[in-house]
């Protein structure tokens, strides 16, 4: 079940900062005011030993902080009665068209703040997603949405609403698909897969990896 919070005229998280700024200026001010000092900018009633760490004493006090009443916050639910393919949302991206997309344990669900467009694997079609447990999701700086699920690693273009799918292989693997856990980018365009069977390098213009 996906909740999605919408907000109001109040920034209840713009009070509490000026409040704590507030706060600390408060007792700093109190700090430098309660340390006296004599002729020689040493405290009063203090002996001059240069090796002391000076001191200032602070009285405690309350900090009081402003409560806002939170009536400008509300939640809408979102579950398999709106067309949610599956109740447990693992990953959550948004594109640069505005979509929200969320993978699940049964496909990816785009959703354009009305209704779902789920994505699935469908058998006999090559250009569908490649599996059906999503374990990542991320859009890169161009844009482009890849997909790690428990077969391949996924793109997806968004003009035909297909998939490319990129294996990732391994000596070790002996024919099995390694699932792609995380994905990020570097600055140079690299995408980089955590897997359960190690650190991968992936170029997207080529789609050739390199294991480390």
């Amino acid at each position: 079940m996906i909740s999605i919070v919408h907000q109001g005229t109040i920034k209840l998280t713009v009070l509490v900062r000026l409040a704590v700024c507030c706060a600390l200026v408060a007792l700093l001010c109190d700090a430098t005011l309660g340390m006296a000092r004599d002729g020689a900018g040493r405290p009063d009633n203090q002996p001059n030993n240069v090796g002391a760490v000076r001191q200032a004493y602070v009285d405690p006090r309350t900090i009081t902080l402003p409560v806002v009443d939170g009536k400008g916050i509300r939640f809408t639910r979102l579950s398999t009665d709106e067309g949610l393919s599956q109740t447990r949302v693992l990953q959550i991206v948004q594109d640069d068209q505005g979509f929200m997309w969320f993978g699940s344990q049964y496909g990816i669900n785009r959703y354009d703040g009305y209704k779902f467009k789920v994505f699935k694997h469908e058998p006999g079609r090559t250009n569908s997603l490649s599996g059906v447990f999503i374990s990542s999701l991320f859009k890169d700086r161009s844009g482009s949405l890849w997909v790690g699920c428990d077969e391949f690693l996924d793109k997806f273009d968004p003009v035909t609403e297909t998939f490319t799918h990129f294996r990732i292989d391994t000596e070790d693997a002996q024919g099995e698909t390694v699932p792609v856990t995380h994905i990020n980018q570097d600055h140079t365009g690299m995408l980089w897969l955590s897997t359960l069977r190690g650190l991968f390098r992936f170029d997207p213009s080529t789609g050739q990896t390199i294991r480390y």
